[in-house]
């Protein structure tokens, strides 16, 4: 039988697109001949994930990335579709988490079989994870020792606020809020002092002038004049006192 030369170039083109089909997908990493489940998984990040990286379970090959496509709203999320060979059962809380797979920062999926006794099907989303970044690592490994270090330093801090205080009692000076000058003399009882304690009178040559608390600490008096500042007594300020006597504010 003689066979045509037109049947041979139609059988010849048929041969030609069948190999550059199966040499495209090759190169693609498709199984041409094996069936694939399709499932989806969305993520806020892909770390450098693209096309046609590796789909792995327990450092097997399972399947691939078939695509990544950014979202069009406003959350820019990450939608990557893989194709797994179907003889693969996926329980439905399994995680495709995204490794990386060398020291230059190669990406692949691997999935992480879940414990549910249903299966996900053909076009189903399963679980996203990212594995953490070099830098996240790093705060993670740091962040005990930063809290050690603020223990530390607020542990200092207290221990000088105490020495000080201890020094400024052994000092022997006592601060008081100066709050009241009178060219005569008030009962420190007085409606005017009403609620405020620690009140005390010195007399000098302007006249008989009022105070109020009795600390160890400026701090302490300085908080107790902000307050009473608030309370009409608008011109009130700090002294220092040591055995009764007024001296000079340091």
């Amino acid at each position: 039988m003689k066979v045509s030369k037109e049947f041979k170039i139609g059988l010849a083109s048929i041969i030609v697109i069948g190999c550059l089909f199966w040499g495209f997908n090759f190169l693609k990493k498709k199984k041409v001949f094996v069936s694939q489940n399709k499932f989806y998984a969305i993520y806020k990040d892909v770390g450098g994930l693209v096309d046609a990286d590796a789909l792995i379970i327990n450092g097997y090959k399972v399947g691939f990335v078939s695509s990544i496509q950014l979202s069009d709203d406003s959350s820019k999320s990450v939608t990557v579709t893989m194709l797994v060979d179907n003889k693969i059962k996926v329980p439905k809380n399994s995680v495709a988490r995204i490794i990386s797979s060398d020291i230059m920062g190669s990406k692949v999926i691997q999935l992480v079989l879940g414990t549910s006794e249903k299966y996900a099907g053909n076009g189903d989303t399963l679980l996203a994870e990212r594995e953490e970044t070099f830098q996240q690592s790093v705060d993670r490994a740091i962040e005990p020792l930063q809290k050690k270090a603020d223990s530390l330093l607020s542990s200092v801090d207290s221990v000088i606020s105490k020495a000080n205080t201890a020094k400024e009692v052994t000092r022997g000076i006592i601060y008081k809020v100066q709050i009241f000058l009178s060219d005569k003399k008030i009962p420190l009882d007085a409606p005017r002092f009403k609620g405020i304690e620690d009140m005390g009178m010195y007399i000098d040559k302007a006249g008989y002038k009022y105070t109020a608390g009795e600390y160890t600490t400026m701090q302490d008096a300085i908080e107790l004049k902000e307050i009473l500042r608030n309370k009409a007594f608008k011109d009130a300020f700090v002294i220092a006192t040591k055995d009764g006597e007024r001296i000079p504010l340091k």
